[in-house]
């Protein structure tokens, strides 16, 4: 794991932008295909809006908890990375190229680590983005953030919901929505973009695959601020926590499912805080809102 630093003052404000992000290998899956249709199975990402093309549009059901801020624009001309307070950052800083979508919770294209319930939907904005397979490519990456910094010192925070191939890897996909802020008509659209934490759109969120059951269950955490690392799951009876299995995704799976009674879910992020929620039990197709976040 790299080590978080941090942001100029200016960017603070970026912390009030919304950004906005289906099933283990041979498991159901009520998602759709990452490369076209809005319907279908998908198997991890290797189309989903994520492509090298400068046009087009893209992809994408309940919930309590969290709020919304998908209104807010975001913060332009921030000025380049550096150490100082303000906005958490992990890992590197990776230089490519931007490029218009498609990257859309609906639309011609389905993104992969979907599909997305209405209400995560409106809690992680429209500043969306999707980067190559190399990236995010197993689904770990899902829901992140991350800070993108243009050559012309335009500056935007967007949520990774796709993934895709790239004529780079470290090429990245975005909005109209966020293209329409960012762009100043630059040829090449030279970029750099790093993880960063996300803008404070609620708590965490726990949306349950539609196929889910107490012999093979199967979720996705959403709306996360930090990078999502593991997620554990205690069921009843049990001592012991048990890591599930991240998908192409993003769906984390327990093979042997939870069982039928209560359980618990810890959920460690990439700055290594830890978030543990008991539930009684769970609904197939539910999105339950957790009363805490990673930070």
């Amino acid at each position: 794991m790299s080590t978080p630093r941090h942001l100029p003052l200016q960017v603070l404000l970026l912390l009030a932008v919304a950004c906005s992000g289906s099933s283990s290998t041979g498991t159901p899956h009520d998602g759709g295909d990452s490369s076209s249709s809005s319907g279908g199975s998908s198997s991890g990402g290797s189309g989903g809006g994520s492509g090298s093309g400068s046009g087009g549009s893209s992809s994408g059901g309940s919930s309590s908890g969290g709020s919304s801020s998908g209104g807010q624009p975001p913060v332009e001309d921030a000025g380049p990375p550096s150490d100082g307070g303000g906005l958490t950052t992990f890992g590197a800083v990776h230089t490519g190229q931007y490029n218009l979508g498609p990257v859309e919770w609906t639309g011609s294209f389905t993104n992969s680590c979907g599909p997305y319930a209405s209400s995560i939907e409106a809690m992680e904005g429209v500043y969306l983005a999707g980067l190559d397979n190399s990236f995010n490519g197993d689904g770990s990456l899902c829901d992140a953030c991350i800070l993108m910094q243009t050559a012309k010192g335009k500056s935007i925070v967007l949520r990774v919901i796709t993934t895709g191939v790239s004529a780079a890897p470290t090429n990245a996909d975005i909005s109209q929505e966020a293209y329409s802020v960012i762009n100043e008509g630059e040829n090449p659209r030279t970029m750099t973009w790093q993880l960063v934490q996300c803008p404070d759109t609620g708590t965490l969120q726990y949306q349950y695959q539609t196929e889910a059951n107490a012999y093979w269950t199967s979720l996705w955490v959403r709306n996360g601020r930090a990078p999502i690392t593991t997620v554990e799951v205690m069921p009843t009876g049990s001592t012991a926590w048990s890591a599930l299995t991240r998908g192409t995704d993003g769906t984390l799976t327990d093979a042997s499912g939870f069982g039928s009674g209560a359980f618990k879910l810890r959920v460690t992020g990439m700055d290594g805080t830890t978030v543990t929620d008991s539930f009684p039990s769970f609904t197939p197709g539910a999105v339950v809102a957790s009363t805490q976040q990673i930070e």
